[in-house]
């Protein structure tokens, strides 16, 4: 699941790129873990792009930063001969230790739990579609992907916002069951485009946004 979104870099991204603070605790985390996984059946790639990550241009370090942690944390927390740590503990530690991390959201992704993880990659999926729609049709459907865009900023509370296409659907409460009302809008959407553009062009645009989450 996580790997949809290890690669994505977004406006978010950029915008933190910019946080000096931010970078600061990249390079603060990679020594950390450095620290931590010295041992001699360590995973020397990943260590290698740990060092390096700190010489990368802002925008790479964002977008190597997830798939980099997350393979150094499987290490301290399933095969570090020293001490094995508990995968939530590790986490809030990192969490609490380095909290401007959280701007970045393919890292604090990583740290919802699983059912949240779902919803946010969904919710992101249908936001990326937003912007294709725009893309791809201009004036034409622009005004359809701000609606679907203002309804999936609110989701899983519209507070108002109505959802685009005539689309109803009772929200629940838990986490899977909201993930279930956003793919059947998805369904929706895709059904409602291929009707007006035809089958390959809104096939393009969900497989542009998927490869984007890849």
């Amino acid at each position: 699941m996580l790997n949809w979104f290890l690669g994505s870099t977004d406006d978010n991204l950029k915008k933190a790129a910019l946080d000096q603070s931010v970078q600061d605790e990249i390079e603060g985390l990679m020594n950390f873990l450095l620290d931590l996984v010295n041992e001699p059946n360590r995973p020397l790639e990943e260590l290698d792009r740990a060092r390096q990550i700190s010489h990368f241009a802002p925008e790479k370090q964002l977008a190597e930063l997830p798939g980099v942690y997350l393979s150094l944390e499987q290490f301290a927390v399933e095969i570090n001969p020293r001490k094995q740590i508990p995968q939530k503990t590790f986490r809030h530690l990192v969490a609490k230790q380095f909290p401007h991390l959280q701007q970045i959201p393919s890292f604090a992704l990583i740290f919802l739990e699983e059912e949240f993880q779902r919803l946010e990659l969904c919710r992101r999926f249908l936001q990326l579609v937003c912007n294709h729609i725009t893309e791809t049709f201009g004036q034409l459907r622009g005004d359809l992907g701000r609606a679907i865009a203002n309804w999936i900023a609110a989701f899983p509370k519209p507070n108002g916002v109505p959802a685009p296409l005539g689309f109803e659907a009772v929200i629940p409460g838990d986490g899977p069951g909201r993930v279930a009302v956003l793919g059947k809008f998805s369904k929706v959407l895709y059904d409602n485009l291929a009707e007006t553009t035809g089958h390959r062009a809104v096939g393009g645009i969900f497989e542009k946004a998927y490869q984007r989450l890849a």
